[in-house]
């Protein structure tokens, strides 16, 4: 393997890092196709700027939440983690956070360089988060 290759694997490794949420008889699942689309249409409805992307400030934390059933909610959660200011562009947002719908059945979450990105079916309601 040439030492550019492992220079390239290494950076992707040390910018990427995701993960599932837990299985088992207590987790919470998207369920359908359909409630798979449902959440990334509710994704595309909050990933602007006055949703959950636009402008951050470091640390900054944007929380959505919305209850689809008396006993499941969604919640969606954008951050950032950098040293300034920073824009989280919409197509950036709605990409990121889909692809933990998309991928991962019970949720889950994403660091890429300074942002992270969940997207999480809940058995419960929604407490102090937008809804």
């Amino acid at each position: 393997m040439q030492l550019t290759s492992i220079f390239v694997i290494a950076a992707s490794l040390a910018t990427a890092q995701a993960g599932c949420f837990g299985s088992g008889t207590s987790a919470q699942y998207w369920g359908t196709q359909a409630d798979m689309d449902g959440a990334a249409a509710m994704v595309d409805s909050i990933c602007n700027p006055g949703g959950i992307a636009g402008t951050f400030t470091p640390g900054q934390v944007k929380p959505y939440c919305k209850a689809v059933t008396d006993s499941t909610s969604f919640s969606f959660t954008t951050e950032w983690h950098g040293d300034a200011d920073e824009t989280l562009q919409d197509a950036d947002c709605k990409e990121r956070l889909k692809k933990e719908i998309y991928g991962c059945e019970g949720g889950g979450s994403s660091t890429y360089s300074n942002w992270r990105f969940t997207s999480d079916p809940n058995r419960a309601g929604c407490f102090n988060v937008k809804k």
